[in-house]
């Protein structure tokens, strides 16, 4: 092993500057301070298992008949260390080999076919290098793969036919390959293939039509024509007077609709389209078409039997009145979710705030509605969308009015556009005050509110006010949700326990916001539809495999030099908040102070 280690420091640092081996040391096992990166771990005693170098800038390459001969490696991981050369194909000598990672280094050269050999290979990492060629089928018969990660590589072809019954970590995004999706991938996310011209699901681009065999005798064959080919009389006249009626039908049916939706009727919203990119719950991003945003007609005047409209600030600066709100013109900003739509009211001067019409699954009565609305109207703080007013019309038909924040949520931010040309890149500063806000408006909640916890914390309910503070919305509500269903807390925020006792505490809260950490640090979206592991399990089991850098979102490696500690610091953060046991979860006041000695 000392000799094998010796020939690749000969060909990836010559003048031994970068790696410092002292070479004179007979064993690397026995005096692994003179061989950094090398490790013998156990199972195998006295032999060489590890190799793990990370941000080095060797001038060589990866020569064949070295590395090979470590015939008892378990781990090679040599990230971002500026190696250059092809892969040497006898790598699959290492037949040991559980995880082989070789990213963000200057490869050049095809993937070797014979890594296909690595029968008990559960990590595959060549990302960002400039590796070309086809990738190979053979890769295929790696049956315990859980990660392959071909991303930010100049690949082409396409994609061969794979399956992995282990696989949660897939990405070959931003080469230069072509052709359909296999069925087999059909569920990997969208951004897993970003960057190429591919076509088939997930994506949204579909494949052309295979062209349909002609025969020979076809193909040369004269057009026929017969009598047969050709309309009777009879058969025309039914087919125009079918067609007239359809026409009349439909000229009866809109002028109905028409008069339905006459716009001198009083209380209804006008609708337009929107444009803006937005999100459902668990799902992708998409654009949003607004829908009619329509009440029953008022009885009596504007604060009549019915209700009225309660304005949550005791010294009320703003001069509309029901009539007036429900006027507004609505273009819906967030379909129909957990506790309602969200609709953007513009009002005749010009005046935009965010209407919520409330799904209130537990048909509140007036006294206790208004009784909760005014304790939220109370909770001010920078980190929280402030409710301005709220109206009560029935116990189905309920309105919450707040403050209208233009820019995009949390959910946006992170995962929209992701591989494309107006993708905005969200840098880690960013980030790391993102995830203080978060905290500290999370932990006046729970301050002013000691049993009622938000219940519904996820990024899609993370906006952004003008100076780009981030502000957690939805709270409050949680008295509205269904109690025969259980909380609702959406899929992948969800924290084991409510799953068995359908209640939400402080720490349940705490759960949902380590997950939205881990939504920072990774760009994963929480959880993905049709996948059983979810984002805490995925980050868990990876760091306990010690390979904690790739779990960092790809976008933040410009930062990683400079900022990893902090990023390693805030996923210790993050998974002591999604620890499985409540007991073991951090007060938020407590993360709030964890995160202030990161900045």
């Amino acid at each position: 092993d000392r000799q094998a280690l010796i020939d690749f420091m000969k060909f990836a640092d010559p003048q031994n500057r970068i790696l410092q081996w002292n070479v004179s040391s007979l064993n690397p096992c026995t005096d692994q301070n003179a061989w950094q990166g090398v490790n013998c771990k156990k199972p195998v005693i006295g032999r060489v298992t590890f190799l793990e170098l990370e941000n080095l800038d060797l001038p060589g390459t990866i020569a064949p008949n070295t590395l090979s001969r470590l015939d008892q490696l378990r781990v090679l991981r040599l990230i971002n260390v500026s190696l250059s050369g092809p892969i040497p194909p006898d790598l699959s000598s290492c037949i040991h080999l559980k995880q082989l990672i070789l990213l963000g280094n200057k490869l050049t050269g095809n993937i070797p076919a014979s890594l296909g050999t690595l029968a008990i290979l559960d990590r595959l990492s060549l990302r960002n290098n400039q590796l070309e060629g086809e990738i190979p089928r053979e890769l295929s018969s790696l049956q315990e793969l859980q990660t392959l990660r071909l991303d930010y590589n100049s690949l082409t072809g396409p994609i061969p036919d794979m399956l992995f019954p282990k696989m949660t970590d897939f990405g070959v995004s931003h080469n230069r390959l072509t052709g359909s999706i296999p069925k087999s991938l059909a569920s990997t996310s969208p951004t897993s293939f970003a960057g190429n011209d591919l076509c088939g699901p997930p994506t949204n681009n579909s494949c052309p039509p295979l062209p349909s065999p002609s025969s020979p005798e076809n193909a040369h064959s004269e057009p026929r024509s017969s009598e047969s080919d050709k309309l009777s009389l009879p058969s025309i006249i039914i087919i125009v007077v079918f067609s007239l009626a359809i026409v009349v039908f439909i000229c009866l049916l809109l002028m109905f609709y028409l008069r339905r939706g006459n716009p001198d009727d009083k209380n209804k919203l006008v609708t337009h389209k929107s444009k803006s990119p937005e999100k459902k719950d668990g799902g992708e991003v998409q654009s949003i078409d607004s829908a009619s945003m329509q009440f029953p007609e008022q009885r009596g005047s504007v604060e009549g039997e019915a209700g009225r409209l309660i304005f949550a600030a005791e010294d009320n600066q703003h001069s509309f009145g029901l009539k007036e709100l429900l006027r507004a013109s609505a273009e819906m900003l967030v379909p129909k979710g957990t506790v309602g739509t969200t609709y953007k009211a513009v009002l005749g001067e010009g005046v935009v705030f965010a209407v919520k019409r409330l799904i209130d699954r537990n048909l509140t009565e007036k006294a206790e509605f208004e009784k909760q609305l005014a304790l939220v109207g109370r909770l001010k703080h920078p980190n929280l969308v402030p409710l301005v007013a709220y109206y009560y019309y029935a116990q189905e038909e309920k309105l919450l009015v707040y403050d209208y924040l233009p820019n995009k949520s949390l959910y946006t931010r992170l995962h929209a556009n992701r591989g494309t040309n107006e993708r905005e890149l969200l840098a880690w500063p960013d980030r790391l005050q993102i995830a203080y806000g978060v905290a500290q408006g999370l932990a006046f909640l729970h301050r002013e509110c000691p049993t009622m916890p938000h219940g519904n914390l996820k990024s899609t309910n993370v906006v952004f006010d003008g100076n780009g503070q981030a502000c957690i919305a939805d709270f409050g509500l949680l008295p509205f949700a269904s109690v025969q269903n259980g909380p609702q807390a959406s899929d992948g925020y969800r924290a084991p326990e409510m799953f068995v006792a359908k209640k939400v505490t402080h720490k349940a809260d705490v759960y949902s916001f380590g997950v939205m950490l881990l939504e920072l640090l990774t760009g994963r979206v929480a959880a993905r539809q049709g996948s059983s592991v979810d984002l805490p399990r995925w980050v868990n089991s990876t760091v306990r495999e010690e390979w904690t850098a790739e779990v960092f979102d790809y976008e933040l490696v410009t930062y990683r030099r400079n900022s990893e500690e902090e990023m390693v610091y805030l996923l210790r953060i993050a998974l002591d908040c999604v620890a499985s046991n409540p007991e073991q979860r951090p007060k938020m006041a407590q993360v709030v102070k964890l995160i202030e000695d990161i900045k």
